[in-house]
């Protein structure tokens, strides 16, 4: 059956700008004073390939641990990964590992799309403390791509939003085609099967006739 939904889940540490990066893409807003999530929220947005409509569900978590069984049960389900932290506070940075490490725990990591996200990247130089250069590095050991963005400024927003769904898409229909194949292969395995037990049958039943000869050559 062919799928006609994918989720999307944004995760990251309290406080990174998880919330208002979906606002942003999705309501093209942007609000000095968001709270933090609790729990969970989601929003939606529908993308056409290949003729087809798809729904894509964005799923906003909390990033305190408290609502850790929370954030698993949006893993268990999601296709693709956003991996938030914020430029200026190395902090948020250093526990994209442990995000990482939280996913692993509960799928297959190579089945699914990862991208990680460097936000507020329109604050002063003087205030970054995430060099890009050491992003791209941590994300290319995860094989992941790597966007700077401004959930203000609207900075990279739509390129990373837009490359998921894309990089989601075709890692379905990878998969499908995998699948396919893999139960393509079973099914000449059966049939091959089933051609050596008629071609034995044959033979058994040739060499029943053989022995029935023999007797009544010797009767």
């Amino acid at each position: 059956m062919s799928k006609k939904s994918f989720n999307i889940s944004l995760l990251g540490e309290g406080a990174v700008g998880k919330t208002s990066i979906v606002t942003a893409y999705t309501k093209n807003d942007f609000n000095f004073e968001t709270l933090e999530t609790t729990g969970i929220d989601f929003s939606y947005k529908k993308k056409t390939f290949d003729k087809k409509e798809y729904k894509f569900k964005i799923y906003d978590t909390a990033g305190q641990e408290r609502y850790n069984s929370i954030s698993a049960t949006t893993i268990q389900i999601a296709d693709g990964f956003l991996m938030v932290f914020a430029v200026n506070e190395r902090k948020s940075f250093e526990k994209i590992v442990k995000w990482i490490n939280f996913i692993n725990d509960h799928v297959n990591l190579e089945e699914k799309v990862l991208f990680l996200i460097g936000n507020k990247c329109d604050l002063d130089p003087e205030e970054i403390e995430v060099k890009k250069e050491e992003a791209e590095k941590l994300a290319k050991s995860f094989n992941a791509k790597y966007f700077e963005t401004s959930a203000k400024t609207r900075k990279g927003i739509n390129e990373a939003f837009e490359d998921i769904f894309k990089d989601v898409y075709e890692m379905y229909k990878k998969n499908e085609n995998n699948n396919k194949t893999k139960n393509s292969k079973k099914e000449d395995n059966k049939n091959n099967k089933n051609s050596k037990f008629n071609l034995n049958d044959n033979n058994n039943a040739g060499n029943n006739e053989n022995i029935k000869r023999k007797r009544c050559f010797f009767f």
